[in-house]
């Protein structure tokens, strides 16, 4: 059997394109398939902390902006789990993630049956026809009992999602009771249970994660000390204002998609603190006011360090503490060393390399002048004319897509384009109307 698409990650992305694809029509003359390499789907289940919130609006989900009137939208979500009237009470445009995990799962559930969930892709090969030309594209898989398999497809999709980002020489290690922020909650249940005991805890990172992990801490771990170091003088706001928040818009990336290379870089340069190493101003506001109620009472156990890079982490255990994290001064060069029980890395996410597995259909792609494969407006890599195959890659184009790349913001309707532009190549899929 030839898949017309195979989806490679269940993410939201292409969770995003499996909703498409049921609701438009593409699954009435197509097959389509999506390979997840968990055993089911779920999002960020480190960081669910309690209270903790979306940062965009509940109306950018899975398909609102591509159809109002899906089954698929939050508000339709809100309305089956009997919970809609309720929320419109509350007078919120922010879910919690907990919630937004919760609708998540709920949509992937009626989506399951496109889904292969435990299968890991191993490798991505073409299928060439007598003429040195790639007709079609194998997707090797395995699962977790070591069982290979293999697809074709005509087209495939690639959104292997996003892997935790460290410190230069820095490793993430339960052995030195070190953590990516993604390992947060399950390494507080596991590690550090007693919520009593007097630990010494420290946070790394300036961003929205590194300022929930630290207000988690200080709340519910009443005799620890929570040091929160970070490489800039303070904490910056996410400038989530209205004419700024528009280059989140998803027809802002018809206007950057034209821009020089250069320009490009600019732009995102200029913007990133609406989206990198960035907090809401009401936390920054809350934090700063929990510090500030602290020294009112004498007690310091929030310290916040500025200006530190963190440089080494060593298992030093005695009958104090679990280790030491050195640090550098990003001013004066100055050697610092902090004493810990946990230490915490909320230093954010870069994409799992797309281009890992696609290094096979290396020949046949149209590159730019850093070797990165170039992609049409439509997300699209650019081939040769003898390849006939359609390779898609989604979540690793900020440098040509923009900021939103790698967003929840621009789901359904990045969906909707790369679905179109595959159907565009196939006469006979019946689309319905959105």
């Amino acid at each position: 059997m030839i898949y017309d698409v195979i989806g490679i990650g269940f993410g939201p992305a292409n969770l995003a394109i499996a909703a498409t694809i049921e609701e438009q029509g593409f699954n009435e003359q197509s097959t389509h398939l999506f390979i997840e390499s968990k055993s089911e789907f779920d999002w960020h289940p480190g960081m669910l902390i309690e209270g903790a919130r979306m940062q965009i609006s509940y109306h950018k989900d899975l398909a609102t902006m591509r159809s109002p009137t899906s089954k698929f939208t939050f508000l339709n979500y809100l309305d089956e789990c009997g919970r809609l009237e309720s929320f419109v009470n509350l007078q919120e445009f922010y879910p919690t993630r907990h919630e937004y995990r919760d609708y998540l799962k709920w949509a992937a559930n009626q989506l399951k049956g496109y889904v292969n969930y435990g299968e890991k892709v191993v490798d991505i090969t073409p299928v060439m026809n007598g003429n040195d030309e790639v007709s079609y594209i194998n997707v090797h898989t395995v699962n977790a009992e070591g069982k290979k398999a293999r697809y074709q497809a005509k087209n495939i999709i690639t959104s292997s999602g996003l892997v935790p980002k460290l410190p230069e020489g820095i490793h993430a290690s339960a052995s030195q009771n070190a953590y990516h922020s993604s390992q947060f909650l399950p390494s507080l249940e596991n590690k550090f249970s007693d919520t009593s005991f007097p630990w010494e805890f420290l946070v790394v990172g300036s961003g929205q994660s590194a300022a929930e992990i630290t207000k988690h801490l200080l709340n519910h771990y009443p005799n620890a000390t929570v040091n929160s170091t970070i490489r800039e003088y303070a904490y910056k706001p996410a400038d989530s204002s209205e004419f700024v928040n528009e280059i989140f818009a998803y027809s802002t990336i018809d206007d950057f998609y034209k821009l020089e290379a250069n320009d490009k870089q600019r732009i995102i340069n200029k913007y990133k603190d609406t989206n990198y190493s960035c907090i809401d101003p009401p936390l920054i506001r809350e934090l700063y006011q929990m510090k500030y109620d602290m020294s009112v009472s004498g007690d310091e156990r929030f310290k916040l360090n500025n200006f530190q890079e963190l440089k080494e982490i060593k298992h030093t255990p005695n009958m104090y503490h679990v280790g030491t994290a050195y640090f550098e001064n990003t001013n004066t060069k100055e050697q610092t060393e902090v004493p810990y029980h946990g230490v915490f890395l909320a230093t954010g996410y870069h994409d799992r390399n797309n281009l890992d597995l696609t290094q096979k259909l290396f020949d046949w792609f149209e590159k730019d002048e850093l070797g990165r494969p170039k992609l049409t407006r439509q997300y699209q890599v650019k081939t040769s004319d003898k390849c006939h195959a359609g390779i898609f890659m989604i979540g690793n184009n900020e440098h040509s897509h923009g900021l939103s790349d790698t967003l929840l913001s621009i789901l359904p309707e990045r969906a909707m384009d790369i679905m179109n532009q595959i159907n565009s190549a196939k006469p006979n899929y019946n689309i319905k109307a959105a």
